[in-house]
């Protein structure tokens, strides 16, 4: 008798270890980037599920964090014009 193997496990990725102080550093900020009514923190809350333990970690120093505190002077609302954005994604990219 043969026996046929209908289910192929496939193993699982290996979870990135982050730093949990880090993680709930990030949530702080994000947090308080909310409260002043940032425009990027609302978009990333929409998708918050989607947000990894690395994304968290990583949104206090974010470049989309770091541009919109370049241009405004700090977290609120509006959008940056696209001419500035990409002159200041350029000098946030080169350190």
């Amino acid at each position: 008798m043969t026996t046929v193997k209908l289910f192929h496990r496939t193993p699982k990725a290996e979870l990135e270890s982050v730093d949990h102080s880090a993680v709930a550093e990030g949530l702080r900020v994000l947090a308080a980037d909310l409260e002043a009514g940032d425009d990027w923190a609302k978009d990333c809350i929409r998708y918050v599920h989607e947000l990894s333990d690395r994304d968290l970690a990583d949104y206090p120093t974010s470049d989309q964090r770091r541009i919109r505190i370049a241009y405004f002077g700090q977290p609120g609302p509006g959008d940056v014009p696209d001419a500035d954005y990409h002159r200041l994604l350029r000098e946030v990219a080169s350190g």
